[in-house]
């Protein structure tokens, strides 16, 4: 769900762990595919599943590129 559902916090609604990844990669220079889950799963407290989630939505949008070969994360400037 791409907004948070009535019983469940809004820290953990797809927009704001998008926004939170989009964080960890611009502010704190993290862009390894893991790490950047891992730090986003520690600090909203959430599980991998919503991560990843998250994660397939932004590319889906064309909000981050993923390089396979460096493994790492981009935020996408152009769009």
């Amino acid at each position: 769900m791409i907004f948070a559902n009535p019983f469940e916090s809004t820290k953990k609604s797809m927009l704001n762990v998008s926004a939170k990844i989009i964080e960890v990669i611009n502010k704190e220079n993290i862009n390894n595919f893991e790490k950047v889950i891992y730090m986003v799963e520690n600090s909203l407290n959430i599980s991998y599943e919503k991560v990843i989630l998250a994660l397939n939505f932004l590319y889906m949008i064309g909000a981050i590129k993923y390089d396979k070969k460096r493994d790492i994360l981009e935020v996408n400037y152009e769009i």
